[in-house]
């Protein structure tokens, strides 16, 4: 058998057999070698074989004789003019199959597919495709070192030359049951790819299909409610004609398929053509794939498209109406656009739908920015016009004004070279500069009324005083007496309503207290929002401009919500665990309970309007003009706050409000006890937080935020940067609140 295995090995080295090569084949592995994982069927194969084998046995013997008798051995065999052969890598191919032995002739066989499609990925790019051929034909290059490996794809490749030659016909044989298994093996691999490919294709041709019908349906039923889902249907269907019929891709990977069919199907073909019909099965099941997925994107590039272009002309409009130089940043947004558009003409939906979805939102956020630059121009215009009227209407000298109209040109310029931000501050800077001048102004009209008052009245007595003296004495004295006593009626009337407007405030200021309790007046001014110490939630940090407001100097407590419980308008009754109620925080309450009952309760029962405070309100109050973590200063101390590793004592529940000392602005337990809910949805981070005082909506809403940490918090979540976030619904017993005056 060894000289059969000499000679297969020989044709796939590419030598012509003559009686020289074949001999110098078999001296080469005349010693004991096993190749039993090459030519040992099994089962089926050999009842399929038996036939073969008992040829092989006869060719063997008449090839041993052919050795010793030349005119026969030459008669079947045609002269080479080169006989000499690499013995050396024969023997060395052989050794190393002997090795290894223990690993399956198909395993061999697949590792070797692998090799050669593993440049397939459709989006590996020209270069891939254009290393294919040296890669495939590297992989040939290496049959000679790794004849073993290849034996199976081998022998397909030269089972036509051997039964052309004639005489070898016997020999192939030997190893058919091996070649069967692999050309089985890719005819598998290929029906598979082939049967994917055409899944592709039906769900390709229904989904065409469903589209048109879905156009003819909407077309014949055309009213003004649906012309949008027509519009863009009539832009999905020709967007996807072009791309799947115009651009003669399907064709093209139609024949592609077709060709690497014919491959497999043709009995003759030798493996490696067969591998590469499965590379170009590879491709084309690939190629379909994003066709699918791109048919499926174009479906909803219109809506998306649609979101951008409305949004970038509604910010080209504002800056049009408003004479504005656009900002620096649309560059950016106006980039992503037209690389939306280029994307989506290089029949890239997908990714098209993904440049448009990041343009949107960067219109929006500037055309949010124009509006507020509108608005501040228009607050610091307004300013300046009501102190230039002023001035006129009392004829008063015009103060100092240039700080305020430096500003104005500042602003004016900054806008006009597209830093909106910049104009945005500085249009705010020149509203506080005008007002504080109408404020000087308004101190100057008042003196001069006090004094023209004071003149009128003197001009008056004296005309009096002139007219009384042509009078009796007696109707002198009668007139002055009358006049005393309507003096005295006027004064008393107007000092009964003085009274009463008093008691009025003062039992109102009563009816507060006993519901909030004392309210602290917080005066309106700048910060710096969030924190880079902590969580990335804090980031970034930034300006906030606050208006002055009243906050509850203490946390809501379960006296006070027990007042809306016991007047029916509260219908939860959240449980004090045992820990006491009275003047501890009210917990276990959900943003929800104090939205829907508590706050309406306590604005109807009031008379005035109470609300939870937004979260800028919320850290601006809690900071207390402090820039440390916490309101007193870098670190948490001892017994300072309650938290769960705020104090040696140990609390592990709530206590009542005002046992710590107040932060510098008055208000108490801002950092632990409970964690206070605040008006904002919530956001994972502070990028495009407002630069006022007013509650982010924009978020997740269906969590909200809390804030300054509870008896159960670590210290780092009692900072005054630390923010938290729960359902809007969530009871737990280290959520509590308190309230602002709006």
């Amino acid at each position: 058998m060894e000289l059969q295995k000499a000679v297969i090995l020989l044709q796939l080295e590419g030598q012509t057999l003559t009686k020289e090569v074949i001999k110098q084949a078999y001296n080469a592995i005349a010693e004991p070698v096993h190749i039993e994982a090459i030519d040992a069927p099994t089962g089926e194969l050999v009842k399929k074989h038996m036939a073969t084998l008992d040829s092989l046995s006869q060719a063997q013997t008449t090839l041993l004789e052919s050795i010793d008798e030349p005119n026969t051995l030459d008669s079947v065999v045609e002269p080479s003019p080169t006989p000499s052969i690499d013995i050396d890598s024969i023997k060395e191919a052989i050794v190393s199959r002997q090795s290894n032995a223990q690993t399956p002739i198909i395993d061999i066989a697949k590792k070797d597919l692998q090799d050669l499609t593993i440049h397939s990925d459709p989006d590996a790019g020209q270069e891939s495709q254009a290393n294919k051929p040296t890669e495939i034909n590297n992989v040939n290059n290496r049959k000679n070192k790794l004849i073993p490996i290849f034996l199976t794809t081998a022998l397909l490749g030269g089972g036509t030359v051997a039964y052309q030659q004639g005489w070898l016909t016997n020999f192939v044989g030997d190893l058919n049951p091996v070649d069967k298994e692999l050309i089985a093996e890719q005819q598998m691999t290929g029906t598979q790819l082939l049967e994917e490919i055409k899944v592709l294709v039906q769900r390709l041709d229904k989904g065409q299909r469903d589209l048109s019908a879905e156009l003819e349906i909407a077309e014949s039923a055309i009213n003004p409610d649906n012309m949008n889902d027509l519009e863009a249907l009539r832009f999905t269907v020709r967007l996807t004609q072009a791309y799947l019929i115009e651009s003669n891709l399907l064709s093209e990977l139609a024949g592609k398929t077709g060709q690497a069919q014919n491959i497999l199907s043709n009995q003759q073909s030798k493996p490696e053509e067969n591998l590469q019909a499965l590379q170009l099965l590879h491709d084309a099941n690939q190629a379909y794939q994003n066709i699918w997925l791109q048919f499926n994107a174009s479906k909803q590039l219109y809506s998306v498209q649609q979101d951008a272009l409305q949004a970038q002309e509604k910010l080209m409009q504002t800056l049009e109406t408003y004479q504005l130089t656009a900002p620096s940043e649309i560059a950016e947004a106006i980039q992503l656009m037209e690389t939306a558009n280029a994307t989506k003409q290089a029949w890239q939906f997908s990714h098209a739908i993904n440049y448009y979805q990041e343009a949107t939102p960067a219109f929006v956020a500037l055309l949010a920015r124009i509006k507020n630059l509108q608005e501040a121009k228009s607050k610091a215009f307004t300013a300046k016009t009501q102190v230039h009227k002023t001035v006129k209407a009392y004829d008063l000298t015009l103060p100092e004004t240039q700080q305020a109209n430096d500003l104005m040109e500042k602003a004016s310029s900054s806008s006009h070279d597209g830093d909106t931000e910049s104009a945005i501050s500085t249009y705010l800077q020149a509203e506080q500069h005008w007002k504080k001048i109408s404020d000087e102004l308004t101190k100057q009209v008042n003196a001069t009324k006090e004094a023209n008052i004071a003149l009128e009245a003197k001009r008056t007595l004296e005309a009096k005083n002139a007219l009384e003296a042509k009078l009796a004495l007696e109707a002198k004295k009668a007139l002055e007496a009358k006049r005393a006593l309507e003096t005295k009626k006027a004064l008393e009337a107007k000092l009964a309503l003085e009274k009463a407007e008093i008691e009025k405030q003062a039992q109102q200021a009563k009816e507060l207290k006993q519901y909030v309790g004392t309210l602290v007046s917080i005066k309106g001014g700048d910060f710096k929002m969030g924190s880079y110490d902590g969580e990335k939630n804090e980031r970034p940090v930034h300006n906030v401009r606050v208006k002055s407001f009243k906050m509850m100097a203490h946390e809501v407590t379960f006296q006070q919500w027990q007042t809306c419980v016991n007047q029916g308008a509260c219908t939860y009754l959240p449980s004090d665990k045992g820990w006491g109620k009275g003047t501890r925080p009210v917990i276990s309450v959900s943003f929800n309970d104090i939205i829907d009952q508590y706050i309406p309760w306590l604005n109807k029962t009031t008379g005035v309007e109470f609300s939870l405070p937004s979260e800028s309100q919320w850290e601006y109050a809690a900071r207390a003009g402090s820039t440390t973590r916490y309101s007193w200063g870098t670190e948490v101390g001892d017994n300072i706050a309650n938290c769960d590793s705020c104090s040696r004592l140990g609390h592990q529940r709530t206590v009542h409000v005002k046992s710590f000392d107040a932060n510098p602005w008055g208000l108490y337990d801002m950092h632990g006890n409970v964690a206070e809910w605040v008006q904002d949805c919530w956001s994972e981070n502070y990028n495009g937080a407002w630069g006022n005082d007013a509650a982010r909506l924009d978020g997740n809403c269906d969590q909200a935020v809390l804030r300054g940490g509870s008896w159960n918090s670590k210290a780092t979540k009692l900072r005054s940067a630390s923010r938290e976030h729960r359902p809007m619904n969530n009871r737990d017993t280290g959520n509590g609140f308190r309230l602002v005056l709006k």
